[in-house]
């Protein structure tokens, strides 16, 4: 009789200790698929070198769509065109579907801090999300000074060096 109690209450331990691992498994589970399927909006400094234009982007990268609450940033961000409808730190309710990106140009030059963070609440899934992004605009500023001038010898030469390799690869893969 003894034994059977001890037997009965390693099966309950046991029991107990499987319903608790279903449970923490089934929690860990859901919190993975949301982190799978959620909206995902990033507001990011896109830096365009050959024509020295840089835009603030705001775009989609999750699954399911995100609606925007609020977007804060520390510094005032000068929008080439002065216009409300095209500054992104007044896009509130704006609603953006996966890959959806908006994005307008700014004038980088007159900001004088060296990092700007911007802030951005959003909610997707029915979860409300606080992120905060950083941009370091020291190393734009560099990359607006960096120019490659190409003469017609280094296209030519290029171009035969491309032509090479690819007359190699072609051999290879027969």
């Amino acid at each position: 009789m003894h034994l059977d109690f001890i037997f009965n209450s390693i099966t309950a331990i046991t029991s107990i200790l499987a319903i608790c691992f279903t449970g923490y498994s089934f929690y860990s589970s859901k919190k993975q698929e949301f982190e799978i399927n959620r909206g995902n909006i990033v507001v990011y400094i896109d830096y365009d070198i050959v024509n020295s234009q840089a835009f603030l982007v705001i775009k989609n990268f999750g699954k399911s769509i995100a609606t925007i609450s609020s977007i804060h940033s520390n510094v005032e961000i000068p929008f080439m065109i002065n216009e409300e409808k095209y500054k992104l730190t007044n896009y509130t309710n704006y609603t953006l579907v996966p890959n959806q990106k908006f994005y307008s140009q700014i004038d980088i030059s007159k900001i004088i801090e060296n990092e700007i963070s911007i802030t951005c609440t959003y909610s997707t899934l029915g979860k409300t999300i606080t992120e905060t992004y950083k941009s370091q605009l020291s190393f734009s500023k560099s990359l607006s000074h960096f120019v490659v001038k190409l003469d017609d010898s280094t296209i030519q030469s290029s171009l035969t060096h491309i032509n090479k390799n690819i007359l190699l690869l072609s051999q290879i893969l027969k």
